[in-house]
């Protein structure tokens, strides 16, 4: 394959990783239970461990957002 189409891949990988992650914070959100790599964590039984991923699922976005900025930059 040429170096295009390897580009093409790696920019749609990159972008497609924070949007599984809004995906899954407004899953969580509207449902009131958000996955995890161990199980579940339910709002209104876990709330620690369910606001916890949440805010990681955002500082995930976060940090995607930073460096994607910060390279746009330096090129």
């Amino acid at each position: 394959m040429s170096d295009s189409v390897w580009a093409i891949l790696g920019i749609v990988g990159w972008f497609a990783i924070p949007t599984l992650f809004a995906w899954m914070i407004l899953e969580g959100l509207r449902k009131g239970v958000v996955r995890a790599r161990n199980g579940s964590y339910s709002k209104v039984e876990e709330p620690i461990y369910f606001w916890l991923c949440i805010c990681m699922y955002a500082a995930l976005i976060a940090w995607y957002v930073y460096l994607s900025v910060r390279m746009a930059l330096d090129i």
